[in-house]
């Protein structure tokens, strides 16, 4: 069987989905909500607008973010901006504050920079076409910012939820709202965020064998959007994590995670550097040595995609798969 029918297979078997999926914010409802308000996408030639996403609504897992839609409630086909911004960052604040960069903290990540075109579509979920993604953390609130220019104040308005907090401020305000540092206070409040799905996908790392000594246990990657990278798999005695900006790596550092990424035992350490293949799959292998004295260790294993211009040359981290070697 080709390997990657059998990681299919395997995921298939597992519950798992080596699929895109769909977070919305708070609902898959496109075409109701609050409004239609005209904040931020109508009436203003520039804004800077945040929003606040409960982390009660994302799920408490990791993943990663590879779009973001907005549920428009009036078509303008094609909405255009001579420079638009999109950023997002985690937060552990339970409110914003009415200063933006206190909402977005030193980790924010820029996902659209530059102008931008994009179809406003009324009653659906309408992509704004993100140009790099976001590794979410799976526990902490999350802060979206939006700021643009455009030349026409022709725009489409969007459905909002009062379980969404907002703060914003626009050419209404100030002549620059993309540079502006603190919000005004929002009319008629705070709690009228517009509605946003998060296209998601998660770099899986899934162990299949007994765990006994003398046997082998096998590694299969999972990263649907990184078909065709470079991965590079670590083991480790330790769950760290390690830092990597606004990122963790869910291994330690010692000498074993030397030894299994610096290829000092590839008799053990099979296949854990290599390409994902199309469907960004790929398999690898720990060869349990058969010694007595290793039952009872406990081994954690993780991977990451690299691409060169990604922060640190990572482009995803997986989660970490953890056994206990048996006997």
């Amino acid at each position: 069987m080709k390997k990657t029918t059998f990681c299919a297979v395997l995921v298939a078997l597992l519950g798992l989905t080596a699929a895109a999926g769909e977070v919305y914010i708070p609902s898959n409802t496109p075409s109701t909500g609050g409004g239609p308000n005209s904040w931020p996408f109508e009436t203003y030639s520039a804004w800077r607008y945040q929003l606040r996403i409960q982390s009660s609504m994302l799920g408490g897992k990791r993943f990663r973010i590879k779009e973001i839609s907005v549920a428009f409630a009036a078509t303008r086909s094609p909405w255009s901006a001579t420079q638009f911004q999109l950023r997002m960052a985690h937060t552990q604040q339970t409110t914003l504050s009415m200063t933006f960069d206190t909402n977005l903290g030193a980790g924010a990540v820029t996902l659209i920079d530059g102008p931008l075109t994009f179809n406003a579509i009324a009653n659906t979920w309408s992509p704004l076409g993100i140009t790099s993604g976001f590794d979410y953390n799976g526990k902490d609130h999350l802060v979206l910012e939006v700021r643009y220019y455009r030349n026409t104040t022709a725009g489409a308005s969007v459905w909002t939820d009062t379980g969404i907090e907002r703060c914003y401020i626009h050419t209404g305000n100030t002549a620059d709202p993309y540079n502006a540092t603190t919000a005004i206070t929002p009319v008629p409040g705070a709690m009228m965020g517009m509605k946003v799905r998060l296209t998601t996908v998660d770099t899986q790392i899934i162990g299949s064998g007994s765990g006994r000594i003398g046997t082998d246990l096998t590694l299969f990657l999972l990263s649907p959007p990184d078909g065709g990278l470079a991965y590079q798999v670590g083991t480790s005695l330790g769950t760290g994590p390690i830092v990597l900006g606004n990122r963790l790596l869910g291994l330690g550092v010692d000498d074993l995670l030397v030894a299994s990424v610096g290829g000092k035992l590839p008799g053990v350490f099979q296949n854990y550097a290599g390409t994902l293949d199309a469907q960004g799959q790929a398999t690898a292998k720990m060869a349990i040595p058969a010694d007595a004295a290793l039952v009872g260790i406990r081994l954690h294993s993780a991977f990451v995609v690299l691409k060169a211009g990604a922060p640190f040359g990572i482009e995803s981290i997986s989660d970490t798969f953890t056994f206990t070697i048996t006997k």
